[in-house]
């Protein structure tokens, strides 16, 4: 985003996002149209997406994902084998999974974690 701009001047930060989206004012208005955008899109992409992570111990996947999600400021929910749930959970869930981690957002199966990079990219 644009931190200074010579004919701007300040107008309140974003009260939704606590002054992370400030945009400014300048003479072609294209800069804050351009931050409203940008403010609008990261409240409907990620602050109300909802991610939930079937995976297992020692899985760099499932650490990748949850990466992923913080990153991105997903809420997710992350579920272990053997600790949340069972193989045949998994089974009759996903059928035809045969991978971890096993991923949904907003209640619909994504995949895995490559495929949860691909949905995320389409998103922005």
């Amino acid at each position: 985003m644009i931190d200074s701009c010579s004919d701007s001047i300040d107008i309140p930060a974003c009260n939704l996002h606590k002054n992370e989206c400030k945009p400014f004012v300048c003479e072609c208005n294209e800069i804050l149209l351009k931050n409203i955008y940008i403010c609008l899109i990261k409240t409907q992409t990620n602050k109300s997406m909802k991610a939930e992570i079937f995976g297992k111990t020692d899985c760099i996947h499932c650490e990748k994902a949850k990466m992923l999600c913080s990153q991105k400021d997903i809420e997710f929910i992350y579920q272990e084998l053997g600790k949340d749930f069972e193989m045949q959970f998994i089974l009759e869930k996903f059928p035809g999974a045969r991978t971890f981690p096993q991923i949904t957002v907003d209640g619909k199966h994504v995949g895995g974690f490559d495929d949860l990079e691909v949905f995320l990219a389409n998103k922005d």
